[in-house]
């Protein structure tokens, strides 16, 4: 829920959806996509110090399977971060 109404946030398949043709398309987010396993990934910890490497778009995966797709941050506390992006190809 986003405030008060019922799966009102709209930033990924896990909230609300679109029921109309030519309505926005939707991709999972991030956290998502790490979750479901369906991506080359790296895991920066803390003990990463830096990384050199190439870190294409979802939409390129196909076409570059030995590059890194999504990449999750660990936090000090609670919370991890996750960098993905995409874009038309």
């Amino acid at each position: 829920n986003e405030g008060d109404e019922y799966q009102g946030d709209s930033s990924g398949y896990m909230g609300h959806v679109y029921e109309f043709i030519g309505s926005p398309e939707m991709c999972f987010n991030g956290a998502n996509s790490w979750q479901l396993g369906w991506y080359k990934t790296l895991d920066i910890t803390s003990s990463t110090r830096n990384w050199s490497g190439s870190l294409v778009g979802v939409a390129e995966h196909a076409t570059r399977p030995t590059d890194i797709v999504l990449v999750r941050v660990q936090g000090s506390g609670t919370f991890d971060y996750y960098i993905a992006f995409n874009r038309q190809v």
